[in-house]
């Protein structure tokens, strides 16, 4: 098969937001939301990176008149109300590589150097996630090169060396938590995973550097294995599958193509992913040339979003990034070939086989460091994403960002109620994987509730009570505060369920079209509920449920003993919406399910061999029972 990456299109899919950017410029050179009314807070970036892109759109000749009303914006700003020092930053480094030898004005020029030769790094708190580091890397490069500073040279390759390339793990993906020196569990939310990629492409268009280039390398070959066949590929953590994302993904891809540091045996593998990174990227085009955020259709209500999002910056850096990618595609003559990615240590296991794409979470990732790594997307033995024939069967784990760590409407979480709290299990102990027939996730782990900071509660109470302006008065307090650690504790405490644990698998069949989930919550709660995510509304069927697919498809969820005590509710993804059904569970009692999505299938469920649960699918001509001991944690198929 032929593949071309259709980069030609992202210049004109960049230059639509650039336009639409300026439409929405204020006179003091600010941006304004279109949907809200309400200008982008002084500590954002889009503004700047506005100006960087509309500068890389008119070229050399001369930024342009919103450029120049943009930079001039955020230099009259006060010091203290700047932020997102690193996004800035390379904003107008940008700009002011454009204006050498342009008709820029002296005085702004001037004006921006300054700027620069002071630059601020928010990487420099001690709040901050990796990705800024990787930003700051790119600053100090970028700075060396403008002004010949070999100092800052040395300075970019020592904090790329001791900051940035020890986050990547021996699986190829960047953890963005916790920073060096910092503990906890390391969390690899893809989007950011993405970015760094597009970072470590930026620092090598500077600095030449072997370990970063093949950083770089293993990096976007890890992005090709996650793909999907639809082109999505940041389905796990936050900003899951923003166009902020799939940007970085691009730019980082292209770079890496560009320069040799794929390897030979996965350049068409890469090749291929960026073609379908690209398409899924397009699908998110508005008719007035910007782009949603999220693929959701659910822009205005912010349904699926991160808490953190604004339309305006995540445009801006998106154009600004694709403006940035070589204009020529890219041409590979390969057989497709199937998906396939293991991180053991970041917990994230891939496989597509017989037309069937699946990506599952295992043993989960949890840092209570910061609120940004407690949410549910990030819980263990779930899919992320498992899609048949291009179909999505199982979409991304939902987003409430009013309510971030509940897990009661996830899906794929077993959730239990004692006192009137919810305990769901995060992270699992002794997780075991089988492939081959079969692709089993198999594990135990103790429920937790997630009781939130001060700090996140002030947040929380402001972001329902008042507009944006307010929460971002919140915001400011709060990071002033930050340094007293008595008002500023972690973003939860974790309280784990006494004397409960959970004992669960999910066993995919691809040559059936059927996922199977076998758990068992031991010890005493008030009430339990097994839950499974669906693409779209069910409805009561015989032995289970029917659920719409799409394209006039059904699935059908089997359940050996349906109760009337079901409920059903419609929760956001940053997909769309999407449903959960939640099952009533016992105290020490197996509870089996199965998401059929093919030709029907008969299932049968009995008691095997000591604690063996044995269940039997049956289609057509063909039979195979799978064993599962939960006790041994062991899943065996024949």
């Amino acid at each position: 098969m032929t593949v071309a990456t259709r980069t030609p299109g992202l210049r004109t899919l960049a230059e639509g937001i650039v336009r639409w950017l300026a439409s929405h410029q204020q006179p003091d050179g600010n941006l304004r939301d279109p949907v809200s009314g309400t200008p982008l807070p002084p500590e954002h970036y889009g503004t700047v990176l506005f100006a960087a892109a509309s500068g890389l759109v008119e070229g050399k000749a001369s930024p342009g008149a919103a450029a120049e009303r943009a930079i001039r914006y955020y230099l009259r700003l006060p010091r203290s109300a700047r932020g997102a020092h690193e996004l800035n930053n390379l904003g107008l480094l940008c700009v002011s590589r454009l204006a050498q030898g342009s008709n820029v004005v002296r005085s702004l020029e001037t004006a921006i150097a300054a700027h620069l030769r002071r630059m601020p790094f928010a990487s420099l708190t001690s709040h901050s996630t990796n990705n800024w580091s990787a930003m700051r890397a790119v600053c100090l490069a970028q700075r060396a090169r403008l002004f010949r500073s070999a100092g800052d040279a040395h300075a970019a390759q020592v904090f790329m060396h001791r900051h940035v390339l020890p986050m990547q793990g021996p699986d190829g993906l960047f953890a963005d938590y916790p920073p060096a020196g910092r503990g906890g569990d390391r969390a690899t939310p893809l989007t950011y995973h993405a970015k760094i990629c597009a970072m470590l492409a930026m620092f090598l268009q500077e600095i030449e550097d072997g370990a970063a280039a093949d950083a770089l390398g293993r990096g976007v070959t890890v992005l090709a294995q996650l793909c999907a066949p639809d082109g999505q590929a940041l389905y796990f953590g936050r900003s899951c599958n923003s166009i902020y994302g799939y940007a970085s993904a691009l730019y980082a891809t292209a770079s890496a193509l560009g320069h040799g540091t794929v390897p030979t045996a996965d350049r068409a593998l890469v090749a291929q992913a960026q073609a379908r990174m690209v398409d899924f990227l397009q699908r998110m085009r508005q008719p007035d040339g910007s782009l949603r955020p999220y693929p959701t259709e659910f822009d205005a209500e912010r349904l699926g979003w991160d808490d953190y999002v604004e339309r305006l910056d995540y445009n801006a850096f998106t154009a600004f990034l694709l403006l940035q990618i070589p204009s020529q595609p890219f041409h590979a003559e390969a057989p497709h070939r199937p998906a396939t990615f293991t991180a053991r240590q970041a917990g994230l296991i891939v496989r597509e086989r017989d037309g069937v794409f699946a990506a599952f979470s295992t043993r989960g990732q949890l840092n209570a460091g910061s609120y940004m790594f407690t949410d549910a997307r990030y819980a263990g033995i779930q899919p992320l994403l498992l899609q048949y024939d291009g179909r999505t069967i199982i979409p991304p784990p939902p987003h409430d960002a009013g309510s971030p760590t509940d897990p009661s409407w996830v899906g794929f979480m077993p959730v239990v109620s004692i006192g009137g709290e919810v305990w769901a299990v995060r992270t699992y102990n002794d997780v075991r994987t089988t492939d081959g027939e079969i692709l089993a996730v198999v594990g135990r782990g103790t429920p937790v509730t997630m009781r939130t900071g001060l700090r996140r509660r002030i947040l929380a109470r402001a972001g329902r009570s008042a507009g944006r302006p307010a929460r971002a008065l919140v915001w400011t307090a709060a990071r002033f505060i930050h340094p007293l650690r008595a008002l500023t504790p972690r973003a939860c405490t974790i309280i784990p369920a006494p004397g409960i644990q959970v004992r669960r698998a999910l066993v995919l069949l691809p040559r059936f079209r059927c996922l199977c989930m076998v758990e068992r919550v031991d010890g005493q709660f008030d009430r339990g509920w097994s839950t499974i995510r669906l693409p779209g509304p069910c409805s009561p069927h015989r032995d289970g449920y029917r659920f719409a697919i799409g394209g006039g498809l059904e699935g059908r969820i089997w359940i050996p003993h349906p109760s009337g005590d079901s409920e059903i509710r419609q929760v956001f993804t940053s997909n769309g919406p999407a449903y959960v059904l939640r099952l009533p569970v016992s105290p020490g009692t197996v509870h089996v399910s199965a998401v059929c999505f093919g030709p029907e299938v008969s299932l049968s469920m009995e008691s095997g061999r000591e604690s063996q649960t044995v269940i039997t699918l049956r289609q057509e001509s063909q039979t195979f029972r799978i064993a599962l001991d939960l006790d041994a944690l062991k899943v065996t198929g024949e």
